[in-house]
């Protein structure tokens, strides 16, 4: 029988009991839990949509939602060929099991179950550590108070400093001047509370060298009720400083996301300007199904049909399938009329017709706003309206769109 031996978070005996009652590694009981049959077959269980997923037992779906529990991961722990033991982990968030999750999981997996082939002994603290130690490059351990308790090679590596220099003192040892101290509260204040935290950090070493560390910040709660803080971090230095000298997207020839602000903090005047987002719809799918090479070629024609749509006009790709456009105007049947021009020609491009469609968010300057974050933000909020139109729909920023 599955019985639960180690819980942490939002859980309690009335889940517990239903696991008892329903959760057995036999044929018998795949009618009674859908966790059954993937345990059976050394599989895992991903559910990132608990209300939308077909649970063979519904009690057990209601008690997870009305917990607020969003997604689930559950895979069986083999021991000489049989199941020895499960995890299962419930998330808050919708969609939460990434591909590098799960990678990271099934990493543990393979871990676990190697040790335990070589000692039982072994405590589960230090198997999850050697998973993390493979899994990322920065592992970094604080208690609760935020004390340093452990740090990896890679930690040394990265920062300069030895873990002795590092012991006992805070994160804040790699503290730069590129984050202010509001920033620095509100996180704080989030993994206090308990939130996993991901951003980017601007640190620099223990020689004053600026470096940047892709972070993911995990508060536990250990069974003898001390909180821990765990930070595991990507080195990208290297990546951003080669960014930071491209100014320009090396497929269209545009201007990146950041010199396109950069641009508009510089250039916003007196004068009437429209800034106009592009959305290409499903534009993952073309790529999985078409190839980079179309899904490339796509991307060159965009760019040629707003040069050509948007004459003396800033034109940016700002994301992965995402344009932005700066240009003055005079009125908005003008703006109108030019993506109306720019719909057609992307409805008839050569060798996407039917395959490809667009949608357009409209923020204007200054009449919504002067500040260039802000305006961003309205012409981003303005095109999400438009998805939820369909297929080449258009809008333009309102405040009636605040109340959608």
């Amino acid at each position: 029988m599955m019985e639960p031996k180690y819980c942490r978070g939002n859980f309690d005996e009335k889940l517990s009991l239903k696991i008892r009652e329903n959760l057995k590694a036999d044929e018998k009981y795949k009618n009674r839990c859908s966790a059954v049959k993937y345990l059976l077959d050394d599989e895992f269980l991903v559910i990132n949509s608990i209300e939308e997923f077909n649970f063979v037992n519904e009690d057990i779906k209601k008690d997870l939602l009305s917990k607020n529990y969003n997604s689930i991961l559950f895979f069986p722990i083999n021991k000489e060929g049989k199941i020895y033991a499960s995890i299962g982990v419930c998330s808050k968030y919708v969609d939460d099991f990434d591909s590098k999750t799960l990678a990271i999981f099934e990493e543990a997996k393979q871990d676990i179950e190697f040790a335990l082939k070589k000692s039982e002994n072994m405590t589960y603290l230090k198997l999850l550590q050697e998973a993390l130690d493979k899994a990322y490059s920065w592992v970094l351990i604080t208690d609760e108070d935020g004390k340093i308790l452990y740090a990896n090679k890679s930690v040394e590596e990265v920062s300069g400093y030895s873990f002795s220099e590092i012991f006992g003192k805070t994160p804040s040892v790699f503290k730069s001047e590129y984050h202010n101290e509001e920033f620095y509260q509100k996180l704080w204040n989030k993994i206090s509370n308990g939130e996993i935290v991901e951003t980017t950090l601007i640190n620099k070493d223990k020689y004053g060298k600026s470096f940047y560390l892709k972070t993911k910040i995990i508060p536990l709660l250990a069974p003898n009720g001390k909180k821990y803080f765990i930070f595991l971090a990507l080195d990208i230095t290297h990546e951003k400083k080669l960014q930071n000298k491209l100014k320009k997207d090396l497929i269209t020839g545009l201007l990146n996301r950041s010199e396109f602000v950069k641009l508009l903090k510089q250039k916003l005047n007196d004068n009437k300007y429209a800034l106009i987002i592009v959305d290409l719809r499903d534009f993952k799918i073309f790529n999985q199904l078409n190839g980079n090479a179309q899904g490339d070629a796509l991307l060159k024609d965009m760019a040629k049909l707003l040069k050509e749509t948007f004459s003396n006009a800033f034109i940016s790709r700002i994301g992965g399938d995402e344009f932005a456009v700066l240009t003055e105007y005079s009125s908005k049947n003008e703006i109108t009329a030019s993506i109306n021009r720019l719909m057609h020609k992307i409805k008839h491009l050569r060798n996407f017709h039917n395959k490809i469609s667009a949608n357009v968010g409209i923020a204007l300057y200054p009449e919504h706003s002067k500040d260039i974050v802000k305006l961003i933000e309205k012409a981003y909020l303005a095109l999400e309206i438009a998805k939820q139109k369909g297929d080449f729909a258009s809008e333009f920023f309102s405040e009636d769109i605040r109340k959608k």
